[in-house]
């Protein structure tokens, strides 16, 4: 299908972020299937050193994160690039979707600073849709998986510093849409993909984002 945004921003990086287990991934894939266009796994993107840490159990510091987050923005603002090499006009809006935690506000801030660096001038909104999954949950979920680097012990080192958005950072806040807003916080208990999916459209569907 053809989706087409109808405010005036150029192009969207959609970061779908949350504590581990909350379905990153899932959520990403279902926007991706929507848009028609391909996701950024975004663990694939850790180097070496950081998955020999979570591993091993030990949990990433600020220092190991931020090159993780510069590259989480080069290859997304890389997807929104014309097949010609040409960056985005305001003729044609772009999308590009990465699965990325962006646990702390400092660390989103990070990324959408990067991307403006590189948009040099063309209007590039990064956007979060956050799931706000509880401890117990992730703690389930987590436990649950086979075959990836991210162990149980890890859940608890992730909520002691999770900042899920809030206030002025939010997009849409019950009745309110605040458009300088960056980010769309779901809570995904007891809900099917479907239900999450739903949510997710309706609500960049609401900000006049797709």
């Amino acid at each position: 299908m053809t989706v087409v945004a109808t405010n005036n921003n150029d192009g969207y990086i959609f970061v779908v972020g949350g504590p581990c287990g909350c379905g990153k991934s899932s959520i990403s894939e279902g926007l991706a299937e929507y848009l028609g266009i391909p996701f950024i796994e975004g663990d694939d993107v850790h180097p070496a050193e950081n998955v020999r840490k979570m591993s091993e159990g030990i949990p990433l510091t600020d220092d190991d994160r931020w090159g993780w987050l510069t590259k989480i923005a080069d290859i997304s603002f890389e997807k929104l690039m014309l097949p010609s090499g040409e960056q985005t006009t305001h003729k044609t809006t772009k999308y590009a979707i990465v699965g990325c935690s962006a646990l702390k506000k400092k660390y989103r801030d990070h990324i959408a600073e990067e991307v403006s660096k590189l948009s040099h001038g063309v209007n590039i909104k990064v956007v979060y849709i956050f799931i706000n999954i509880s401890i117990e949950d992730s703690r389930a979920r987590v436990a649950a998986r086979k075959n990836h680097y991210m162990k149980p012990n890890m859940v608890d080192s992730q909520f002691k510093i999770l900042e899920a958005p809030a206030g002025e950072e939010l997009l849409i806040d019950g009745d309110r849409v605040n458009q300088k807003g960056t980010a769309i916080v779901l809570d995904p208990s007891g809900k099917d993909k479907q239900v999450m999916m739903d949510e997710v459209i309706g609500g960049l569907k609401r900000v006049d984002m797709i």
